[in-house]
């Protein structure tokens, strides 16, 4: 079903005048709100699509962060133990640098099993 034609004169009648400007009007606040509608649904999966990357790289970064960390420790622990054994006594460390101490050792040992099952074939 098409529409028919329509001509373009100026409507006499001031009530159907205003009846159809306030249509049109209407018409094009709703055109004009389901754009703004549909922008504010791009703009927030723009958003979505950002915070994502921004928790990936955040988490990556967090994780990098880890690794230096443990770095950090297993360097300073291994410190403490030459240190020890420089001073051929454990004397004057703190609880901290003894645990510390201790996961370097447990570290060390884990590292020296893994090289034996590879040595020995298991």
């Amino acid at each position: 079903m098409t529409r028919g034609s329509i001509k373009h004169e100026e409507i006499q009648n001031e009530y159907r005048r205003n009846a159809m400007f306030r249509k049109r009007r209407d018409g094009l606040v709703k055109k004009a709100n389901e754009f703004m509608d549909f922008r504010d649904e791009e703009r927030k999966r723009r958003m979505t699509r950002h915070e994502g990357l921004v928790k990936q790289m955040v988490q990556g970064e967090m994780e990098n962060l880890e690794k230096l960390k443990n770095a950090i420790q297993l360097k300073e622990s291994q410190q403490l133990v030459v240190k020890s054994m420089q001073m051929n006594s454990f004397n004057g460390f703190g609880i901290d640098q003894l645990n510390a101490m201790n996961s370097f050792a447990d570290h060390m040992l884990k590292k020296l099993q893994q090289r034996d099952n590879e040595l020995n074939g298991k």
